[in-house]
């Protein structure tokens, strides 16, 4: 929970980092998914030893990656279902 102190001093950086640095990249590391989220316009996520690159907040991605994760499973589990029907009309024939 934020207290009043700490919320103020937030928004200050906020604002600060937004208005007073003239900046191409800025690295920014923190646990408040709600100001990284006002602050940031593309992510770069490091994976497995590897940067993902995504064209807006870490709530954005992290809410397209579930998306994808939930379709991929969709995908495997209907060729899943393909394979049993193609393997049981295969026995059968």
């Amino acid at each position: 929970m934020v207290d009043e102190q700490d919320l103020q001093s937030i928004l200050w950086l906020e604002k600060f980092l937004k208005e007073s640095i003239n900046y191409n990249s800025l690295v920014v590391t923190s646990h408040d998914q709600v100001f990284l989220d006002r602050l940031s316009e593309q992510t770069i996520c490091l994976r497995e030893q590897k940067l993902d690159y995504f064209d807006g907040t870490p709530s954005l991605m992290q809410s397209v990656e579930a998306e994808e994760r939930v379709h991929k499973e969709k995908v495997a589990n209907a060729l899943d279902k393909k394979k049993e029907h193609v393997s049981f009309n295969s026995k059968v024939s």
